[in-house]
């Protein structure tokens, strides 16, 4: 009896490292198939090693409007091995929060909007008496202690930063506000102007966006299906990886927002104190180091299933984009960043020398 169980435990070992080789050999093909790499790029392996085979997801590092770096891996469907394609669309997280900000200093530029404003001018449906202290430019940089319209302020406006998702959808009624139009619709209407085909509120879902999962152990996976169940002006806009590196020239090179504007939007306003990063200087939306402004700026997503990271060298021009829909390590968020910030350290080190 005991020798029968032994063997039938030696065969469960000997079929799960079975499906873990071909689950590697599977990631593999898709690379090969879903790679429009620059051959000559020096960092191309050096990335691939970062990558490994447990990854699932798609990284674009695109240089002056050319794709250095350009693959996906593993699947936008698990249950029915569906393999993930290079503009296959993502849940991009917090990174959102840098569009509604951009919306936001549009609106400015135009006129409709102050940064100084009470929010109490554009919402006549707060009626507690911190509508006429906490400011536009207070909810953009999460020192207004808003956490929701029938409770008194956390802490005075101003006072110190305090990470708000609520804060975020404040501004987009805002936004609604000032143009008598929903908020999906200005932002859907911006990005189809802009020349973001791929990006848009996340009403629908289409055939190209992928699915959001958990790694729970090396041979299973939770699917999320609540992945924009999240404020969207803070955290659930829907984009791919080229729309990104579009997006981040658009708003770079002044295609948005003035000079002036983006200089507003991407000076040190606050300082965090980031799960990750550790102490960060904060502007409209967007992260970076003490001093790197105008170096190395921009910001991760997270939402359920997904993690992504979008971040842009203006010296240079390069955008590095890795999104990733197969999410492993929580609850401890280095662990689930860890792949994305290697990558970037490493074209940081490289721009950087």
């Amino acid at each position: 009896m005991q020798s029968k169980v032994q063997v039938l435990k030696l065969s469960a070992l000997i079929r799960f490292i079975i499906s873990l080789l071909l689950l590697n050999f599977l990631f593999s093909c898709q690379e090969a198939m879903n790679s429009k790499t620059d051959s000559k790029f020096e960092l191309s392996s050096d990335i691939d090693s970062i990558v490994g085979k447990q990854f699932s997801g798609i990284i674009l590092i695109d240089i002056d409007g050319k794709q250095k770096y350009a693959k996906s891996f593993g699947y936008s469907n698990i249950k029915d091995s569906i393999a993930l394609k290079l503009n296959d669309s993502f849940v991009i997280g917090s990174i959102s929060k840098q569009i509604t900000a951009a919306l936001i200093m549009k609106d400015v530029e135009a006129g409709f909007i102050q940064l100084n404003d009470p929010i109490g001018k554009y919402l006549n449906n707060i009626q507690l008496t911190w509508k006429d202290s906490v400011t536009i430019h207070h909810l953009l940089v999460h020192t207004s202690g808003v956490t929701s319209l029938d409770a008194e302020l956390s802490q005075p406006a101003g006072n110190r930063f305090e990470y708000s998702q609520f804060g975020y959808q404040l501004l987009a009624e805002v936004i609604e506000s000032v143009h008598h139009n929903s908020f999906e619709n200005v932002a859907n209407i911006f990005f189809t102007t802009k020349g973001l085909k791929n990006t848009h509120y996340p009403t629908y879902i289409s055939d190209e966006h992928v699915g959001g999962y958990e790694l729970l152990n090396p041979s299973a996976t939770n699917h999320f299906g609540n992945s924009t169940e999240n404020y969207p002006a803070a955290g659930s806009f829907i984009s791919t990886a080229n729309d990104l590196v579009k997006w981040n020239y658009l708003l770079h090179q002044g295609k948005i927002i003035s000079k002036p504007g983006f200089e507003l939007m991407s000076k040190h306003h606050e300082t965090r104190q980031h799960p990750i990063f550790g102490t960060i200087n904060y502007g409209y939306g967007l992260t970076f180091l003490e001093g790197e402004s105008s170096k190395c700026i921009g910001a991760l997503g997270y939402a359920p299933g997904f993690a992504s990271l979008n971040y842009y060298f203006p010296e240079t021009k390069t955008s590095v984009v890795v999104l990733n829909n197969v999410i492993a390590g929580l609850p401890d968020f280095n662990s689930v960043f860890d792949k994305h910030l290697q990558i970037l350290n490493l074209v940081k080190q490289d721009q950087m020398n």
